[in-house]
């Protein structure tokens, strides 16, 4: 089962959200929450421009792009 840590913060006045990446811009995904939640713990620990972090499941659910 599927995690990534998205990070929220705010860039040019504006409120922002992204998923964290790897060195190469792919999401990083995390085989369980306890993996991701202690990423998402340090990145929390080291930021200094007041972002916070957050880890989500991606779920199998149904798509609804076409």
């Amino acid at each position: 089962m599927p995690y990534i840590v998205l990070k929220h913060g705010e860039y040019l006045g504006k409120k922002t959200t992204i998923i964290v990446n790897d060195s190469e811009g792919e999401p990083i995904e995390f085989e369980t929450e306890q993996e991701a939640t202690r990423i998402a713990e340090m990145f929390q620990n080291n930021t200094t421009h007041g972002s916070t972090y957050e880890v989500r499941f991606i779920g199998d659910g149904t798509s609804t792009r076409t």
